[in-house]
């Protein structure tokens, strides 16, 4: 039979475990193992899907560079940068990858 204070500390001991693997937990579907995407991790983007689909399958981006469209980075990587264009955060317009090494821009969608 088990004491009063050894259940408290089995407890206490499940509590700390559970939080600390909570707490690596942020939201996302994508793993956190710090690898950066490909560009066929994009695949499956389409015009008019939401910034919210996207984050669901590839997770948040690394920044907005827009002013009057959102206009979200995904570090890939090669270097490169995908760049998906929202004028409102339900709607892609646009898909770029841009190469800030040679300054090259391809349009992939829109």
């Amino acid at each position: 039979m088990t004491s009063k204070m050894g259940r408290g500390c089995i407890v206490g001991v499940c509590s700390v475990v559970a939080i600390i693997g909570l707490s690596g937990c942020n939201g996302n579907l994508v793993p956190p193992d710090n690898s950066l995407p490909v560009i066929a991790d994009f695949d499956f983007l389409e015009l008019g899907m939401s910034y919210d689909e996207v984050v669901g399958k590839v997770g948040e981006a690394d920044r907005d560079i827009g002013s009057g469209i959102h206009l979200k980075v995904y570090q890939l990587e090669d270097g490169t940068e995908l760049i998906l264009s929202f004028p409102s955060l339900d709607n892609l317009t646009a898909v770029h990858l841009y190469n800030p090494e040679s300054d090259d821009r391809q349009q992939i969608l829109g």
